[in-house]
């Protein structure tokens, strides 16, 4: 598998739709008035996946051989003020020219651009047709797209020195999942301790950027059903190795992929497992995320060998 990091083009709505900005910026609004708005606008709108669930993206990365025999994974990124900002990524794209883009999905971004257009924007130079012509695009199945709630600021020794659009950065398989585990580390574990005992999730909302909502609740009413504290995976104890320090110390693994989950999700107890910061960290590594069974087999463990106690002492918390 090949991992490449590409530039992209700024947007301020989370690349659901054009920014209103590329109708007026110097130098910027007369190429997308030639050439239509099929870049990078629509990269994470998952609304615009065709009758077989694929989002087709673009980059400006003239691609030569990166392509192969295989599908990409392709971290995209921005540039702003000297600083390389990750913003999502594709896995398993595969590269494809415009014209393979489904017809209505060309109408739909073609409406999107005639719907936000200023009066003095000539309307007819932007038929859906020039809005797909080109050939820098990429697919991937909706599962296999990954927003980031919030921008990952990369170090300096994974920041190319050159900031082009053209160019496909090579990334180490390593690096590149390093920064999906940076993404999505933040807030999984703990949060606002005011309890809702139906923990409704999933939910969708749009702030700076567009993200999908855990709630904190079931992770804090986890935690208080413990019976115990060691780790469902590999049996760490963290009282037992630091004592006091780790009293009641554990990480909270959602076994159900947030982004899978349909507006209105309940999450249940069991939908939890309590894991260590090691065994939490393997089980994102890679994606497909790996099971609890997978992490125990990889550490020469069967299901009998240091079996985790029961997860929970209640079926549910009563509120």
């Amino acid at each position: 598998m090949t991992f490449k990091l590409h530039r992209i083009v700024c947007n301020t709505h989370a690349w659901q739709k054009p920014s209103p900005g590329r109708f007026h910026a110097p130098g910027v609004g007369g190429n997308p008035q030639k050439q239509g708005f099929g870049l990078e606008d629509w990269n994470f709108n998952l609304g615009m996946a065709d009758a077989d669930g694929w989002i087709y993206g673009f980059t400006q990365a003239r691609w030569g051989r990166v392509q192969g025999a295989g599908p990409v994974n392709v971290m995209m990124a921005t540039y702003e003020a000297g600083r390389w900002s990750a913003v999502g990524c594709y896995l398993a794209a595969e590269r494809v020219d415009g014209t393979q883009i489904p017809q209505d999905i060309r109408h739909r971004r073609a409406n999107d651009i005639r719907q936000m257009a200023p009066d003095h924007w000539d309307q007819t130079l932007v038929p859906s047709e020039i809005i797909m012509n080109s050939a820098n695009y990429l697919r991937s199945k909706c599962t296999n797209i990954r927003h980031f709630p919030k921008p990952v600021p990369l170090p300096p020794s994974l920041s190319p020195k050159l900031a082009r659009y053209s160019t496909s950065y090579n990334l180490a398989e390593s690096d590149f999942y390093g920064i999906l585990d940076v993404a999505f580390a933040d807030g999984a574990q703990d949060g606002d301790p005011d309890f809702d005992p139906s923990w409704p999730e999933g939910r969708i909302f749009y702030a700076t950027h567009r993200r999908r909502e855990r709630n904190p609740a079931v992770v804090q009413a986890f935690k208080a059903s413990l019976a115990s504290f060691a780790c469902s995976c590999c049996g760490f104890d963290f009282r037992a190795a630091y004592g006091e320090l780790g009293n009641n110390y554990i990480e909270a693994h959602h076994t159900i992929v947030v982004s899978d989950m349909p507006p209105g999700h309940e999450t249940k107890l069991a939908d939890l497992i309590a894991v260590c910061a090691n065994c939490h960290r393997m089980i994102h590594r890679q994606l497909p995320m790996l099971t609890q069974q997978q992490i125990r087999q990889r550490l020469g463990l069967s299901q009998a060998d240091h079996a985790p106690l029961p997860r929970w002492t209640s079926p549910l918390p009563q509120g």
